[in-house]
C-alpha cells in the first residue's frame, strides 16, 4: 500500500465532494474557514483545478482520495513578481503522517517550474500544525496576523524540482522524503 500524488483531473469531481464531505467539521475549518464543505459546481470546478490560473493535486491511497492541494496563480505588486496562493487539506486519519508536507512540496515545485517566486498562504492562527510545518518549510516566511488569520509569504528559492511528469507505479514510481518512521504506514510517491 501507498500514497499516490497526481495531477487532480474534471473527473474527480465526486470523489473530491466525498473527500471533502468526509472530513470533520473542524477539518473543514481550518481549511476553508468555515465549517460546510464547498460542494458548489463553481468550487469544485477550481477544486479540480479545471479554471484558469489553478493547480490541483490529489493524495491518494488505494485509489481514494486522503489529501488535496491547490495553488491559484496572481501577478505580483512589483512587475515581473509570480505569487502562488496555496491550500491544502488532508483526511483526519492521516494528519501528521507528511501527506500535507508533501503536497506543499508537490504543488510548489509545480508553481516553480510555472515561474512562481513567492508563496502564499492564509492560514487560520489556531492552526499550529500548518504553522509549524510552514515555519520547517519557509523558516525566513513574514508572517502577518490579522485578527484569527495568518497571512505568510515566502520566497521560493533554489532552482525548481520538476514536478511528476504523470501517473507511474510500482518500482518506477519516483519517492518522496520519508514522511514518517512507523514502518506500518504505507510509502508515498508521486504519479
Amino acid at each position: 500500500m501507498h500514497v499516490e500524488i497526481r495531477q487532480a483531473c474534471s473527473g474527480d469531481r465526486d470523489a473530491i465532494a466525498q473527500f471533502l464531505a468526509g472530513l470533520s467539521l473542524r477539518t473543514r475549518y481550518l481549511r476553508f474557514f468555515t465549517g460546510g464543505a464547498p460542494v458548489s459546481g463553481a468550487m469544485l470546478g477550481i477544486l479540480t483545478g479545471s479554471r484558469d490560473r489553478a493547480d490541483a493535486i490529489v493524495a491518494t491511497e488505494n485509489g481514494t482520495i486522503i489529501g488535496h492541494a491547490m495553488a491559484i496563480d496572481t501577478a505580483g505588486p512589483v512587475a515581473g513578481a509570480h505569487i502562488v496562493e496555496i491550500g491544502v487539506v488532508v483526511a483526519d486519519a492521516r494528519q501528521g503522517d507528511g501527506v500535507g508536507s508533501a503536497l506543499v512540496r508537490e504543488v510548489t515545485a509545480r508553481a516553480q517550474t510555472r515561474g512562481a517566486t513567492t508563496v502564499l498562504m492564509e492560514v487560520l492562527a489556531e492552526n499550529r500544525q500548518v504553522l509549524a510545518m510552514i515555519v520547517r518549510r519557509w523558516p525566513a516566511a513574514c508572517h502577518t496576523r490579522s485578527g484569527p488569520y495568518v497571512t505568510v509569504r515566502a520566497e521560493m528559492t533554489g532552482g525548481a524540482r520538476q514536478p511528476s511528469p504523470g501517473r507511474r507505479a510500482g518500482k518506477e514510481a519516483g519517492r518522496l522524503e520519508p514522511v514518517n518512521q512507523d514502518p506500518r504506514r504505507p510509502a508515498m510517491t508521486r504519479a
